[in-house]
């Protein structure tokens, strides 16, 4: 058993791809190049919610929500309607200017902070699309709403890619 594990290993080692791979790799074609998409595919996206996001009211004012910002774990604040449908998003950094002028703690409403998310998904979406949306707008979370736009949670880069790891290490362990 020895010397097979070690005959195995030294192959794999210098030869990466079996009999049977080898000749498309040296015709170019990737073997590999659907696995990212499988192991993505086979992750639930409404198991990747993250839902402990506390969200304001339009109306709060600025008193307020530093309030909300000591009891915070997270620095992302969804903006919500009444009917729970998403506004916007407070992030702590973009008002911390303000946080230091308490001549606006009762005047200044989070209407007047918010921001547009820079993407809204789906709970259904692909996981590869929202990996692409993340990127491309160099966030690290995205808020996650039904079709009518009612806010259900935000969606991290960093949880999609530790579940994917563990997904990549079953698989190969299987």
């Amino acid at each position: 058993m020895l010397v097979s594990s070690s005959s195995y290993l030294i192959t794999k080692y210098f030869e990466p791809y079996s009999v049977y791979t080898r000749k498309l790799t040296a015709r170019g074609v990737d073997v590999y190049a659907n696995r990212d998409r499988g192991l993505l595919a086979q992750l639930d996206p409404r198991k990747l919610l993250e839902t402990d996001f506390i969200a304001v009211r339009p109306t709060t004012t600025l008193g307020e929500l530093v309030e909300v910002f000591r009891h915070a774990t997270r620095n992302l604040f969804p903006v919500v309607a009444a009917g729970g449908r998403l506004l916007g998003v407070v992030s702590l950094d973009s008002v911390r200017n303000a946080l230091f002028d308490n001549a606006h703690y009762s005047t200044t409403q989070v209407k007047e902070l918010m921001k547009p998310a820079p993407a809204v998904v789906g709970p259904n979406d692909d996981l590869e699309h929202t990996l692409s949306l993340l990127d491309r707008y160099g966030a690290w979370a995205l808020p996650v709403c039904e079709e009518d736009g009612r806010y259900l949670g935000f969606i991290l880069k960093s949880t999609i890619l530790a579940r994917y790891r563990r997904q990549l290490i079953l698989e190969s362990e299987a």
